[in-house]
């Protein structure tokens, strides 16, 4: 189990280095989150949801998921109310578990097709909160009346590939509808490129550079993530009735690094993206050897 991590690691560190050497740039690493996107996570979505047997308890993951967003950006209101408009809103849309691009190559190749089933079902919940709740708090608290244009929120959801795959496989697979193994096939095949790509893009993407006068609230930001997330997936390990898979794929899920799609967010709504985009490598970094540690030292499922 330690060899995915490593062989992980080796990958995010070439995708670095080779932006370090001038060889790739961040605009290639924008061509690979498209591939990515757009066409090596949907077909890794339809080689494994498709013709899989869902089992009512999976429901429990997306509850989970959006009782936890819910309450974290409770948490964050709470700890914030007294900062000014703009910055509560940059803050509080960052608390949120990130989306499954991170954690999706690692639950396949640590758990398999079960493994990736479960979180899948955990992301599609996470997904509705970054593309409609955390979006709509950013676009809230960057106008001064308070607006939120509901048109382009749907648009987004419309336009995510993951998202919109996530609906139709589940559909396929709750109507019985049998997909030509052809086709089957040729998914497995194309999903085969996920992984390496997922973290040779996360490489491209790393950076570090931010002002020192942020490290505070950087700081803070990371603190409430983890520590709740922490608090709560531990807990529940504890609390939930469900297969020991359910419960680490909760704890993991809840552990996950804030998405790079807030970056564009951040942009659109004119917050701190130097602020947001150092959250984000910085939590890419801890979320993997945390998840290397619970992992590492779990007995085997």
């Amino acid at each position: 189990m330690n060899n995915v991590f490593i062989i992980t690691l080796v990958m995010v560190c070439l995708g670095y280095l080779l932006k370090r050497l001038d060889i790739f740039s961040e605009k290639d690493g924008e061509t690979i989150a498209k591939i990515v996107f757009n066409l090596t996570l949907p077909a890794l979505f339809f080689s494994n949801f498709a013709q899989a047997e869902l089992e009512l308890s999976l429901i429990w993951l997306s509850v989970i998921a959006i009782a936890f967003n819910l309450f974290i950006i409770a948490i964050g209101m709470f700890v914030y109310r007294r900062e000014e408009r703009k910055r509560k809103g940059m803050y509080v849309i960052m608390l949120p578990v990130g989306n499954g691009l991170f954690f999706f190559p690692l639950a396949e190749a640590i758990w398999g097709s079960t493994g990736l089933i479960h979180f899948g079902m955990f992301d599609i919940a996470n997904a509705f909160t970054l593309y409609v709740i955390s979006y709509f708090i950013a676009s809230y608290y960057s106008a001064g009346k308070g607006k939120a244009d509901f048109k382009y929120i749907g648009s987004r959801m419309l336009r995510s590939a993951p998202l919109m795959t996530y609906v139709v496989v589940i559909l396929i697979n709750l109507l019985g509808i049998n997909l030509p193994e052809l086709f089957l096939q040729a998914t497995r095949t194309i999903a085969q490129a996920n992984m390496p790509l997922t973290f040779l893009m996360l490489g491209i993407y790393m950076e570090f550079r931010f002002d020192k006068h942020q490290l505070k609230d950087i700081t803070k930001v990371i603190g409430i993530r983890y520590v709740t997330g922490l608090i709560v997936g531990v807990a529940l390990l504890y609390i939930l009735p469900f297969s020991t898979l359910f419960k680490y794929i909760v704890l993991c899920s809840l552990l996950l690094p804030t998405p790079a799609v807030l970056i564009p967010y951040a942009i659109e709504f004119q917050y701190n993206v130097k602020l947001v985009a150092a959250i984000s490598n910085i939590t890419v970094v801890l979320s993997f050897f945390l998840l290397w540690i619970i992992v590492g030292i779990l007995p085997p499922i």
